[in-house]
This record gives structure tokens, C-alpha cells and sequence, in this order.
């Protein structure tokens, strides 16, 4: 019989950001391939709704301070008048608290003071006195595979101590790094560095999605092996070929939320507004950062904030952009600034478009892109170098390496993963 898998994770359906893709995809993949799985994660609101992205195959425990619960398929209501109004006093709640985090703890302190170890502690104490038998049961769960995935941190101290309680192979997944992240304060980066080693000294192996970050996780453990995030196969046209098409308006699209201002592509905007090219530049996504730099610098000649798009829709628009575009640090060489992969990078080369990557040469995303036969760009410094490559895009038909994205698919990293369970 096949091990028990537990994935430990904060977020999980029925959120829908790109925080929840990894987790989820590999909870539907190993349990369709015959593993049981189960998934403890954060209280939600109405969180029986997971079950529409999620299979009905996958065992939930949702946790709190005070509990815990098995999430069932049944859709709860969400609650009359009274009900909405509070969701409307907690969401501004939540947006003052956000905004505190970000622009106060994550600016002077970093990552260390963080809410959700609140229910993580409160979660362990009960663990500790005996409560909650009746949801995670000793039985099934000793000798299986328990994977714990950061962001949020806590989440690893809830794995460590869960792996040990229930006997279970402990597995420490890094989709960011924790300690010496270079978008939080460095302030306190002794401290970070100690509590990385003492919640992976008890583990069997880290995971990381980037060799720069593997390379920085090899510091901390002995084993640390590369599980890239990855795209879905089933979302793309495996046969699609390159379609050299020519716009009279030339639409370049980046997809994601900006919340950092080394996101934002100054340089691209300011070249928007002064080219004589007919060019939109599109922004899909949570991107209230950049409306506040475009307002402040009066820079919204042909550059538009599209809001957000349903994942799906997302991945289609990816498949018609003329250029799809990302912008990342283009100055950082630490290990945390080169290993910065997200994922619709993945997903960008997946839908066989040109890309224009706004990037440092030492980042791990540009060997890829270029790898992938889709970059149409060298290193930007200038005004008049990105006009040469939006002009190169005209006139070059690109030859995408299929081999090379087909090998970057979620499919082929769940299969290594498999492969990693079955060995021990």
C-alpha cells in the first residue's frame, strides 16, 4: 500500500492566489495516482468550496486556536445580512492589517513576527494535552511522508512538530526563502538563520524551487533537492506552434500582483509613454503599488491596469499576448534575488509567446527564458534598447525549445516527487 502523504500549508482553496497551485496540484495528482492524502491547513470561510477544485479522494483537517475539523463536501451558506456586513468590517480589518505588515513589520522587522503562529502554537497545545484524536488519527498516520510548505514559516515548526508526534518522514518545502529574503528586513537575520536550523534538524529533506535557493538551503541540511513549481500541462497545447503574429498594435501584458517596487518596470512605462510605437502595456492583476507610482509620476500614456482575471482566463490571455512581460530585481546578485522564479514564468513559456524580461543577469529566470527560445531580449539598459527588441519582435520568427518547457511541467516535478516517496 502506498504511504500516507500530508501536505502542511496555510494557503489552500477556496483562496485562489498563486500561493495555493503547488500544494493543490500535488494533493490531486498523488491521490488520483493512488496515494492517500491529507492536507491540515488554516480555518476559511467557507471552506467545503475547496472541493470544487479539489479532489473528493483528498482528506482535509482545517485548524484553529481553539480546534480543529474535517472539511466536508458540503457548500455552507454564507450567511444572511448580518453575516455579510461583518465580512465587510473584517476584510477593511484585514486591510489595515495588511497594510501594517507590509509597510512596518515587513520593512523593520521581516518575516519572524508573523499572526499565523498564533493558531500554530495553539494548535500543538491541544495536540500535546490529547485533543483531537478524532481528526488525526495515529494509526494512518505514522510511517507516512509529511510535506510542511512555506510561505508562511510557521507552517514548518507545525510540520516538525506533527512529524515527530505521529512518526512521519519530515519534509520541509521552501517556495520562498525564509531567512536573508532580500523583499524583507535583513534586520534580524541571525535569529531567522538559527530557527531555520533548528526546525530542519529533524528533517529527512528540503525541497526549493530554484537552484540558487537549493544552493542556500545546502547550508542548512544535507539534502535538498530541486522541485521546481511549474506549469500545468493540461492548461496548455502541448502541439501549439509558435505563431509569428504581426499587430498593428502591439499589446505587451504582465500578469501578476505587484506589492514590491522592484516589480515595477519604470523603465518599460517611461518607454510606453515617450515611443511613437503603437504599444498598450497591460497589467493583470492585484496592482495597487503601481497605480500609486503612475499617478505620482503622471505616466499613464497607453499603460493600463486591467484588474484581476480569473486563473483560467489569465493563462488564455498569457496564450494571445504579442509580448508577455516580467519584471524582477534587475540589480540583486544574493542568493534570495537570483533564485526569485514565480511562476508565470513557467506558464509564459508554456504559451509559446515572445517574452521581454526585465531582469538582472544573474537571475535564474533569464538562462530559462532564453533556454526556452522565446526571450527576445538581451539585458535592458536603455530607452533605445528596448525599442531594438520590440522592433525584433516584428521582423524574428522564435523557435520555442518544446523538449526544455515540456520538462518544466507540474506533471514531470510531481513524478520526481513520487519517485523521492517510493525511495524511502
Amino acid at each position: 500500500m502506498n504511504k500516507k502523504i500530508v501536505f502542511v500549508c496555510h494557503y489552500f482553496p477556496p483562496e485562489t492566489n498563486v500561493g495555493i497551485r503547488r500544494i493543490l496540484f500535488w494533493a490531486n495528482y498523488l491521490s488520483d495516482k493512488g496515494f492517500p492524502v491529507l492536507v491540515i491547513t488554516t480555518k476559511k470561510a467557507n471552506s467545503s468550496s475547496m472541493f470544487e477544485v479539489l479532489s473528493d479522494k483528498v482528506e482535509v483537517v482545517e485548524y484553529g486556536f481553539f480546534g480543529a475539523s474535517k472539511v466536508t463536501k458540503i457548500l455552507k451558506s454564507r450567511g444572511d445580512e448580518d453575516t455579510v456586513n461583518r465580512n465587510v468590517r473584517e476584510n477593511k480589518l484585514i486591510k489595515l492589517l495588511t497594510f501594517i505588515k507590509r509597510n512596518v513589520i515587513n520593512r523593520y522587522i521581516g518575516q519572524i513576527v508573523d499572526s499565523r503562529l498564533i493558531n500554530v502554537f495553539g494548535f500543538i497545545i491541544s495536540l500535546f494535552f490529547g485533543r483531537h484524536k478524532d481528526v488525526l488519527d495515529k494509526n494512518s498516520l505514522i510511517k507516512g511522508v509529511l510535506i510542511s510548505t512555506s510561505p508562511p514559516w510557521p507552517m514548518h515548526v507545525l510540520g516538525a512538530f506533527l512529524s515527530k508526534k505521529y512518526e512521519m518522514d519530515f519534509y520541509a518545502d521552501y517556495r520562498d526563502p525564509f531567512s536573508n529574503n532580500h523583499i524583507f528586513s535583513n534586520n534580524l537575520h541571525k535569529i531567522e538563520e538559527q530557527i531555520e536550523r533548528i526546525i530542519l534538524r529533524n528533517a529527512k529533506g528540503v525541497f526549493s524551487v530554484s537552484n540558487a535557493w537549493v544552493d542556500y538551503y545546502k547550508e542548512y541540511h544535507s539534502n535538498v533537492l530541486l522541485l521546481r513549481n511549474g506549469y500545468n500541462e493540461l492548461m496548455f497545447s502541448s502541439d501549439a506552434k509558435y505563431d509569428n503574429k504581426i499587430s498593428s498594435t502591439i499589446d505587451l501584458n504582465y500578469f501578476g500582483s505587484i506589492e514590491h517596487k522592484e516589480r515595477i518596470p519604470k523603465i518599460l512605462i517611461e518607454y510606453v509613454n515617450r515611443t511613437k510605437l503603437d504599444i498598450n502595456l497591460n497589467f493583470y492583476g492585484s496592482c495597487n503599488l503601481l497605480a500609486k507610482y503612475l499617478n505620482d509620476h503622471d505616466l499613464t500614456k497607453n499603460v493600463k491596469i486591467m484588474g484581476t482575471l480569473p486563473y483560467g482566463a489569465a493563462i488564455e490571455k498569457m496564450k494571445s499576448s504579442d509580448i508577455n512581460v516580467v519584471c524582477e530585481s534587475m540589480n540583486g546578485k544574493t542568493s534570495s534575488h537570483r533564485g526569485l522564479i514565480p511562476t508565470k514564468i513557467y506558464e509564459y513559456m508554456a504559451a509559446k509567446r515572445p517574452i521581454l524580461a526585465l531582469v538582472s543577469s544573474d537571475s535564474e529566470i533569464y538562462p530559462m527564458i532564453r533556454e526556452s527560445g522565446l526571450l527576445i531580449n538581451e539585458p535592458i539598459i536603455i530607452f533605445e534598447d528596448i525599442e531594438q527588441y520590440i522592433l525584433k519582435y516584428k521582423t524574428i520568427e522564435l523557435t520555442p525549445n518544446v523538449d526544455y518547457i515540456k520538462d518544466l511541467s507540474r506533471q514531470v516535478v510531481a513524478e520526481k516527487l513520487i519517485e523521492l516517496i517510493n525511495e524511502h
